[in-house]
């Protein structure tokens, strides 16, 4: 059975089996936790926010789910909340941190301007202005440090394609940044 019709499954039984809805979820549950994770792993480099914008992306899916009208359309809508639930939260952290402007930080993260909160948020922001295919090639290239052969070899694609890609990317990260 393919995946899209394992999802639409299990979106109808959440939506008609009130008995069975949490186990029709824990299936999407692992399903789609890699998909949510590198979505928002794109937005934060810390772990333990990564994770929170899972649970909270995982909760209005819970919320939401017997609302589903397309079920084939539910991966993308999955992933469009999980980027939605990381801009909120870099949002409330800016407005958090402009009330308090005297955050306590280690001192090894203010050295390094790549480790600074703000920069992070930035970049965060700015990374949602880049194509899907931009970002997975950033994320691949920069994070997994993966060369552009290998890259295009799992974007199913030929390696000047994907450094086309990356310099669009760049050249938008920059402007933005």
């Amino acid at each position: 059975m393919r995946l899209p019709c394992i999802v639409a499954t299990c979106i109808e039984i959440a939506q008609t089996n009130i008995d069975l809805r949490n186990d029709a979820f824990m299936i999407l549950y692992n399903l789609m936790k890699s998909r949510v994770h590198w979505a928002c792993r794109i937005y934060f480099g810390d772990v333990n926010l990564v994770d929170d914008a899972i649970q909270q992306t995982f909760l209005k899916a819970l919320t939401n789910i017997t609302e589903c009208r397309r079920p084939a359309s539910f991966s993308g809508w999955l992933v469009t909340t999980a980027r939605r639930v990381c801009l909120d939260m870099i949002r409330t952290n800016k407005r958090l941190n402009k009330r308090n402007h005297q955050v306590a930080r280690p001192e090894s993260l203010t050295e390094d301007p790549l480790m600074d909160l703000s920069f992070q948020e930035t970049l965060g922001i700015a990374k949602a202005n880049l194509t899907p295919d931009e970002l997975l090639v950033v994320s691949l290239h920069c994070e997994e440090e993966l060369t552009f052969v290998e890259i295009s070899e799992l974007m199913e694609s030929t390696p000047a394609a994907t450094r086309a890609l990356w310099d669009s990317a760049l050249k938008k990260l920059r402007e933005l940044l």
